[in-house]
Order: C-alpha cells, then sequence, then structure tokens
C-alpha cells in the first residue's frame, strides 16, 4: 500500500503531492458543510461513490481552495472485502467503459477521510451484508455522512485502502456526469 502523498504525485504530479502535504485543515466542519450540501442536493443514488465524490471534492477545491482529492481502492470490514479496486475510474475521453467497477471513491484531505455515499449505499441493500449490519450497527440508519480522521478507522473495523487518486480530468467528467444525470432526473433534459 502507497502513502496518499506518493499516489498524489504518481496519478497527479509532484506540483498537487506538495500542495496536498503543505495544506493545513483549519476546520474540518467546512468539509462536512460542503458534503451536507451534496447530499441535500443529491436524491438517494446507489453506486454512485465516485460521482459523489467527485462533486464533492469539485466544490471543496473551486469555491474553498481546499486541495480535497478524490481516492479510488478498496474497503474492507472487519477483514471483509466490501469493495475492491482493481484499475482507476476511467477518463472521461477513454473509450474503455467501466459498468463492472467495483472499487470504491471517497474523498482525503489533512488526514481527514469524507465518504458522502456509504450510508446511502448500505441503507438501499435490500438483503443481509457486512456493510449494512457494520454501518447501522456502528452509525445507526439515519446517518448521512462520514467524516472521520483517518486513523481512527482501522480501529472500528473499517480499512479503506487506498490505490489511485482521481485526476482533474476524472473529477471534472465525474462531477459534469453526476449534474447531467440530475437534470435528467429532474426532468429538465430528455435522454
Amino acid at each position: 500500500m502507497f502513502p496518499l502523498t506518493s499516489l498524489i504525485e504518481r496519478d497527479r504530479g509532484p506540483a498537487e503531492a506538495a500542495l496536498y502535504k503543505a495544506f493545513s485543515l483549519a476546520d474540518p466542519q467546512e468539509l462536512g458543510s460542503v458534503g451536507f450540501e451534496v447530499l441535500k442536493n443529491l436524491p438517494p443514488l446507489f453506486g454512485k461513490c465516485a460521482q459523489m465524490s467527485a462533486l464533492w471534492a469539485k466544490i471543496l477545491r473551486d469555491r474553498h481552495g481546499i486541495p480535497a482529492v478524490v481516492v479510488a481502492g478498496d474497503l474492507l470490514i472487519n477483514g471483509h472485502a466490501v469493495f475492491l479496486c482493481s484499475e482507476n475510474v476511467a477518463h472521461p475521453n477513454d473509450e474503455r467503459r467501466q459498468l463492472d467497477w467495483t472499487g470504491h471513491c471517497w474523498i482525503e484531505v489533512d488526514g481527514w477521510l469524507g465518504d458522502v455515499s456509504i450510508f446511502r449505499t448500505a441503507g438501499a441493500i435490500e438483503r443481509p451484508s457486512v456493510l449494512k449490519s457494520f454501518i447501522h450497527g456502528h452509525f445507526g440508519t439515519s446517518a448521512g455522512l462520514m467524516m472521520v480522521e483517518r486513523a481512527k478507522l482501522d480501529a472500528m473495523g473499517m480499512r479503506y485502502i487506498a490505490k489511485h487518486v482521481l485526476t482533474d480530468d476524472q473529477i471534472s467528467g465525474l462531477a459534469t456526469g453526476m449534474r447531467i444525470e440530475l437534470q435528467i432526473l429532474k426532468g429538465n433534459l430528455t435522454r
């Protein structure tokens, strides 16, 4: 497993890695308030972790100057694989389709991990599952957003394993796609 700054350098370049490493978050509440803004404006959607995380990071970067990164990787619950990431999310101009992508996405900023989709995903699962049992047992059924210092997750039995960091093109493509999907859902565009 690569340290996050090494992944940022590999996937986004040395300048981004230096910016991320030098940044100090004054108040984590700012991350949470933007995350809740994203949740408030999105209907419950299953399987949209990449798009939701991209939208969250894009708002943090563009409006607040916070160098949030979108991370793609694995999620393990008490040692059980819930999501496994064998490859990065496709770039917008990539011809391959990733309809079977099985990884998970979240954001990270200055030691804080944010997951805007995990509670919705757990709530949408109709059958018994490791994820649903863990989330509902630890957080209840009405939690909306996870914001936690990364170091505290392992003690809970929840391991987010970073494998890739998304580029600006990936983030913009996913955020734009999410906005278009929302317009379609709201009936403002036709397919």
